[in-house]
């Protein structure tokens, strides 16, 4: 039985369920008034601009917007005929908003559990990542404003969303790591 849990198909196993117990818990709203959602249209109705929230981080319509249309760009290289509608009909739109919510849980447990990522591990990031750098082999802020262009999103949302992946990275890889035991 054991034995389940030691290979590479346990690791995806272990993270799949921690995955389905977030949004359990998500879903079924332990712990708020009202309970948690029915599905999409629900999601949708949350107040103001937000489709989803967790914790208190909003997931706003701008995010999953600005989310969506970077990954149906990408999809274009392979699918050069796929449109919005061929990207919602689908049912990728849903995909990005279910990964949005997993990943805002996240984000949320770990700061419950007093994690937090710097402004300095960013910078590192941002100084180790080859395609920022300049002719000079160092990071090349006018390369990087650049890239922000291209993916609609200012240095501040670029941050946030970094902290909030490095996050999660965080917490998932001792996760990874305990399944793959002698």
């Amino acid at each position: 039985m054991l034995s389940l849990f030691r290979g590479k198909s346990g690791t995806y196993l272990v993270v799949g369920l921690l995955s389905l117990v977030l949004v359990g818990l998500l879903v079924t709203g332990i712990g708020t008034p009202g309970g948690g959602f029915n599905g999409i249209s629900s999601l949708l109705s949350i107040r103001g601009n937000a489709v989803a929230q967790v914790g208190n981080i909003k997931i706003e319509r701008n995010d999953v917007s600005l989310v969506a249309e970077n990954i149906l760009e990408s999809q274009r290289q392979q699918q050069p005929n796929l449109t919005m509608q061929g990207f919602i009909g689908n049912g990728m739109l849903d995909q990005v908003i279910n990964h949005m919510v997993e990943d805002r849980a996240l984000v949320v447990f770990g700061m419950g559990q007093g994690m937090a990522i710097s402004k300095r591990s960013i910078d590192a990031e941002l100084n180790d990542a080859p395609v920022l750098r300049g002719s000079d082999g160092k990071f090349d802020h006018n390369l990087f404003d650049r890239w922000l262009a291209d993916h609609h999103m200012s240095e501040q949302q670029f941050r946030d969303n970094r902290a909030e992946a490095m996050l999660a990275e965080q917490i998932g890889q001792p996760i990874e790591g305990a399944t793959i035991m002698p």
